[in-house]
């Protein structure tokens, strides 16, 4: 991992992002809410910016990458739309 001194891009308030961080975690999957799926979440760098990566390890996999923490389209909304969540 490494923190890149000077550049706010990667905190929010008292939180820091360091480029390399990597986590997983079994959640809700986006294909089918009755089942769950492995999550991966990367911070990377990108021209000096933050990007945000999310990998959805179901069937099809879905990655969604953003510039911002802020998630402007969340799976809960996309299975409502597709009509797998009752």
């Amino acid at each position: 991992m490494q923190i890149l001194p000077g550049n706010n891009r990667f905190k929010a308030g008292d939180i820091v992002y360091p480029v390399g961080f990597r986590t997983s975690r079994k959640h809700i999957s986006m294909v089918n809410a009755s089942n769950k799926c492995v999550y991966t979440s990367e911070v990377m760098e990108l021209g000096g910016k933050p990007l945000y990566r999310v990998t959805c390890h179901d069937d099809p996999p879905e990655t969604v990458e953003n510039t911002s923490i802020q998630v402007r389209n969340p799976p809960s909304r996309r299975l409502e739309k597709s009509g797998n969540v009752s």
